[in-house]
């Protein structure tokens, strides 16, 4: 909780910012980037659906604390080349679960959290696990979870591949949206987090390369900082400028 209340302090300060920092931050430990990661996504996303900070704070926590009925292999699983081991699928498929019991017995009692936690690998359409819970019977944060945790999944890199670009990210889950995960919703982490995202190299077109700073109401319009000149050559850091961009 005492984290959850610190991503929504910093939050505060400068959304953008945090946003920023998950593009950026590629070499943290993956236990404890991706909750961390996911938990500003949420924060963002909930803040522009125009909740208070304490309708927020049971995603958040859920969030922080989704993969912990996993935790002995996570980081072990993301550095993995080759398939998993049936132990390893076994306590994958069981983590949602697993975690969820976890929870209860340090006295976890709040029901937003441990529902969100319980159903984070669930999918509308009913392919989820653990119990193949789909549709309305879902609640809203395991939807946003599944979403957050497929995006900060994709961005980060792997043992059998590089990062995923933020655009092609988006691109994938908006192909499955209305299928397994909530159209709605993914329209609303776009809108929260950009179609450019904070930290995200962009080009200029006069070819000039600047880094993403802040969103505007025009989500194809961020305000940049430039870091190349049109030559490509390393040029200071300038004042944020607004701008019409296309992708690097």
């Amino acid at each position: 909780m005492r984290i959850a209340l610190d991503i929504q302090y910093a939050c505060d300060e400068n959304t953008d910012a945090m946003v920023g920092s998950i593009q950026l931050n590629q070499e943290a430990p993956n236990f404890l980037a991706h909750p961390l990661h996911n938990a500003i996504l949420c924060e963002a996303a909930c803040r522009r659906q125009g909740k208070g900070p304490l309708d927020r704070l049971p995603i958040l926590v859920a969030a922080l604390t989704q993969n912990i009925g996993m935790l002995e292999i996570q980081e072990q699983v993301f550095h993995q080349e080759e398939a998993l081991s049936e132990e390893q699928q076994k306590i994958i498929t069981e983590h949602p679960q697993t975690g969820h019991d976890l929870l209860i017995s340090h006295g976890v009692t709040e029901k937003r959290w441990l529902t969100a936690v319980h159903q984070h690998h669930e999918r509308i359409d009913g392919s989820g696990y653990p119990s193949g819970i789909r549709g309305e019977d879902l609640s809203e944060d395991a939807k946003l979870l599944a979403i957050t945790d497929n995006y900060t999944a994709l961005i980060r890199p792997r043992a059998y591949r590089s990062r995923i670009l933020h655009k092609d990210a988006l691109r994938q889950m908006l192909q499955q949206r209305g299928s397994s995960i909530d159209g709605d919703l993914v329209t609303l982490l776009i809108n929260a987090i950009g179609i450019y995202s904070p930290g995200s190299l962009i080009e200029l077109t006069s070819g000039e390369v600047g880094i993403v700073t802040r969103l505007t109401k025009k989500l194809d319009e961020p305000r940049v900082r430039l870091i190349t000149d049109a030559r490509k050559h390393p040029s200071e850091i300038g004042d944020e400028i607004p701008t019409g961009v296309k992708q690097a």
